[in-house]
């Protein structure tokens, strides 16, 4: 997995150099009530097109709802991810505890979720930071913790599980230094992590594999010029992965 990090002001790069989609697309410029709209797509490179009518909408206002209060259940939650399964929210925090929340929102995320205690299913401590990935049919959470560890939560195929199973992953290689926040890309069939180490300039790298069922995983610690780096996120451009790290 080749990787671009952006942290503040430095720039890391190790690309796959490709050529972005070229997007060529004509539409009738005059029409009557009634007249049918032709579009022609040559474009090139491209999986699927998509047409906006309303550009501009991430800029509209933001409204705020209130959801609850639910720090009597989640205790110094760091992190908390939101996922989508069969048309049901559900939503996913971690208390510094190590016990596990779930959060079922129903048909849309703004309605006022009930809550479901995992706890720390026999083996979470000291968790942080948080990611959620399905696998073919299987529904997995990474979470980090503070005793530089990464622990793993299989759900099988029901996101919904209440009896998820934990274990934690054996890693090799680099170590982690008061990992945080955790952040898991799918490249070809290999699935990689980036965890931020708050007590060093390390970036690490986690090599998971194609099949998330093993508990076993690579680590390569990748040195920045900032110390204790926290929150990340990765986005892939065309087949450029870019790593932003503050």
């Amino acid at each position: 997995m080749r990787i671009r990090f952006v942290i503040l002001f430095i720039l890391l790069s190790n690309l796959i150099h490709a050529q972005c989609p070229s997007l060529s697309i004509t539409a009738d410029s005059l029409l009557c009530s009634g007249d049918t709209l032709n579009i022609t797509n040559t474009s090139v490179g491209g999986q699927s097109y998509a047409w906006d009518f309303c550009p501009g909408d991430i800029e509209n206002p933001i409204d705020t709802v209130f959801l609850g209060n639910y720090s009597a259940s989640i205790s110094n939650s760091l992190d908390c991810k939101l996922v989508l399964s069969g048309g049901q929210y559900y939503g996913f925090a971690l208390g510094s505890s190590g016990n596990f929340i779930r959060l079922d929102f129903g048909n849309s995320p703004l309605n006022t979720p009930s809550l479901t205690t995992l706890g720390t299913l026999g083996l979470l401590t000291g968790t942080f930071g948080i990611s959620i990935v399905k696998s073919d049919t299987l529904w997995y959470a990474y979470l980090t913790s503070q005793n530089n560890s990464l622990y793993k939560v299989s759900f099988g195929s029901d996101i919904a599980n209440n009896s998820p199973v934990a274990s934690q992953v054996n890693l090799s290689g680099g170590t982690f230094s008061f990992p945080t926040f955790i952040r898991i890309a799918k490249d070809g069939s290999d699935y990689y992590a980036v965890v931020v180490n708050l007590t060093s300039t390390d970036i690490s790298l986690v090599d998971l594999g194609s099949d998330l069922s093993i508990d076993s995983a690579t680590v390569n610690n990748i040195a920045v010029s900032s110390f204790g780096p926290q929150g990340v996120e990765i986005v892939k451009e065309c087949n450029n992965w870019h790593v932003l790290v503050t």
